[in-house]
């Protein structure tokens, strides 16, 4: 974790999966916070991830790495399914989550993502965001 310009950053975090990979970067503020943890299975389709966040109407964002050791983004990615209880917004490797106003509890949305990868071309991830807003 280093500190830039007032602002904590976590970098990426990835899971090898086999020779597949996934990776998020996340920022987080002293009074806010936004914290992404992954697990499993994004190149089988049942993969998860996990956000926390406080709802300051604020978003909070990530990045997909197709390949996160060589710092190689996703070029494409998808919302599959949308959440209830708030609005993702893509801007390509970048995502974002909002949650509603006022809302905390649990919400989920699903991606499929797609990206380079030098051994075997182009990759497809795809899995589960759970968002889970503490108040």
């Amino acid at each position: 974790m280093t500190r830039d310009r007032g602002r904590w950053t976590l970098g990426w975090v990835s899971v090898l999966v086999t020779l597949v990979t996934i990776g998020f970067g996340t920022s987080v503020t002293a009074q806010e916070y936004c914290r992404v943890q992954l697990a499993q299975g994004w190149h089988t389709g049942a993969g998860t991830a996990t956000i926390v966040m406080r709802n300051t109407g604020k978003p909070c964002s990530g990045t997909l790495y197709a390949v996160p050791q060589q710092n190689i983004p996703v070029d494409k990615i998808t919302v599959l399914s949308p959440p209830k209880n708030g609005v993702v917004v893509v801007a390509v490797p970048r995502f974002a989550y909002t949650p509603n106003p006022g809302f905390t509890g649990e919400d989920r949305f699903e991606l499929s993502a797609e990206g380079p990868e030098r051994t075997r071309g182009r990759i497809t991830l795809k899995g589960t965001v759970i968002v889970r807003i503490e108040p």
